[in-house]
């Protein structure tokens, strides 16, 4: 189920080298869903994930954010940090990416991980969820 292609804009044939690490930035929600049900699938088959389990985006936005902080009570993954005084050593950001631009060609693995294990859930990228809408 890999990938044909890296499907991110920042490859070597764009003036950049071809890191795997580095978040995707131009997958279709279409193409993210679709994913998650082959993965799905791929999992159930070789009994790593219970028959009633799925992979699947966040319905809503407050459920990525519940992710990014490790389903903590605390404002971020790694505490309130009221002051941001340790926002450096957890998330890219203007001052420590060398501009706006440069957070895009970061690292996912790079900053200290979550508390709860995961790499880094917050990059400057759009994220695609699902929200249901009663018209």
């Amino acid at each position: 189920m890999p990938l044909k292609q890296n499907p991110t804009y920042f490859t070597s044939a764009n003036g950049y080298s071809d890191d795997l690490t580095r978040p995707v930035e131009t997958v279709p929600w279409f193409d993210a869903t679709n994913y998650c049900g082959q993965l799905t699938q791929r999992e159930r088959m070789a009994a790593r994930i219970a028959a009633n389990s799925l992979y699947r985006l966040p319905t809503e936005a407050a459920e990525w954010e519940d992710a990014c902080r490790g389903w903590t009570s605390t404002r971020f993954s790694y505490g309130d940090d009221p002051g941001y005084t340790n926002l450096t050593n957890y998330a890219w950001y203007w001052d420590n990416s060398g501009g706006i631009l440069r957070t895009f060609l970061q690292d996912v693995l790079d900053l200290t991980v979550a508390a709860a294990g995961e790499a880094a859930l917050q990059p400057p990228l759009w994220i695609h969820a699902v929200s249901l809408v009663n018209l």
